[in-house]
């Protein structure tokens, strides 16, 4: 530290000074991030709520007029989508976002003096 000093006058706080700044801002981003994914979350089961009311109004609108295919191919494709969302929110839990998995993989990746 005292070769920065020497070099650079105060050269060591000020090294340290742009650390701790960049720290700060890390994790300000990742807070934000997580803001963000919180609240693309809670959109999305918004409109997946949406779109399952809607396409079982179809179905019973279907079932009204007879029109059993009709509704067996909505129905059938509601209830697969919804298997199919759940399967891999608690199946597999491969659901995770990439933006935690790259923040993860940077954590690691750490230079060494």
């Amino acid at each position: 530290m005292k070769r920065y000093d020497d070099v650079v006058p105060n050269g060591a706080a000020r090294l340290f000074e742009i650390f701790e700044n960049e720290t700060k801002h890390r994790r300000e981003l990742e807070l934000t991030t997580l803001k963000y994914q919180g609240r693309d979350l809670q959109q999305g089961k918004i409109y997946a709520l949406i779109f399952s009311v809607l396409v079982l109004a179809v179905v019973i609108f279907c079932i009204i007029y007879d029109a059993p295919w009709v509704a067996a191919v909505f129905g059938g494709g509601l209830f697969g989508t919804i298997a199919f969302g759940l399967l891999r929110v608690f199946g597999d839990g491969q659901s995770k976002s990439t933006v935690a998995q790259r923040s993860q993989k940077t954590d690691t990746k750490r230079p060494t003096a």
